[in-house]
């Protein structure tokens, strides 16, 4: 008993039965999960529910329409329909998976050394990422399929690379979003290797560099306004100008 309350209780199963329940109230999605479920139990066993090969044929029967054996009929070599289908899902289910293992991986990688580096690997990877985006997914894909020539394991590293820049961007304003928080530690790791330009040549991170342009106008203000009061410009030019002073401060800081 208390193994199957530990069973209930294990970190699958918090999320097992709140998806299972959404399911349950959408007949669409439980309907399209069942589909998708089949078509890969079918595919695993393809080899014990098939009653001939994918590439087996029989000159005989070429042609040949939807009946007993061939439920599918037969192609123009006498292959049967229903086997190459059955074996066709294997490649159809293996290739998106890993090309979408492949891109999530990668492309979460770099974005996270991008996002949290910064500076000119940033850039580079961002400059790199424009590049691709760039060029429709279809118009690419066909590109490099056309380049790196036909094959299985060419056509998931096309979907890869056409598919990568969109998981490198997600992760890089994840952490990005993260280092910028107060709350975590890369905001306060990070703050002091932040510099502006390659070479760091101003020293000074962005927001450091927004107090000071907020801090200098202040001071500005304070000294403009001393000298419109001591030269007798009257309250009304003096309060205009520290009306305007204060709003452009204002809006330096907000910037």
């Amino acid at each position: 008993m208390a193994g199957l309350i530990s069973l209930g209780n294990s970190f699958p199963s918090r999320f097992a039965w709140p998806a299972l329940r959404l399911l349950q109230r959408n007949p669409v999605s439980f309907a399209a999960v069942c589909t998708l479920a089949a078509l890969v139990l079918i595919a695993a066993v393809a080899p014990w529910v098939t009653l001939f090969g994918p590439d087996d044929t029989e000159p005989a029967a070429t042609l040949v329409g939807p009946g007993w054996p061939h439920l599918f009929g037969t192609d123009v070599y006498g292959r049967d329909q229903l086997s190459r289908i059955i074996f066709a899902a294997r490649v159809d289910l293996a290739v998106p998976l890993t090309a979408t293992v492949a891109a999530l991986a990668v492309g979460s990688l770099i974005g996270m050394a991008s996002g949290y580096r910064g500076g000119w690997l940033d850039m580079l990877v961002m400059r790199a990422v424009d590049a691709v985006l760039a060029f429709p997914a279809l118009v690419l894909a066909m590109g490099l399929a056309a380049a790196l020539g036909n094959g299985t394991g060419n056509l998931i590293l096309v979907i890869a690379i056409t598919q990568a820049p969109t998981y490198l961007r997600l992760m890089r304003g994840e952490v990005l979003r993260a280092r910028a928080s107060p709350g975590h530690g890369l905001a306060d790791n990070r703050a002091e290797e932040l510099e502006v330009g390659p070479a760091g040549n101003f020293g000074h991170n962005t927001a450091e560099g927004r107090m000071d342009i907020g801090l200098a106008a202040d001071h500005r203000r304070q000294h403009m306004a001393a000298v419109f009061d001591n030269r007798g410009c009257g309250f009304v030019a003096g309060g205009l100008y520290r009306k305007y002073l204060h709003s452009s401060s204002m809006a330096f800081r907000r910037a």
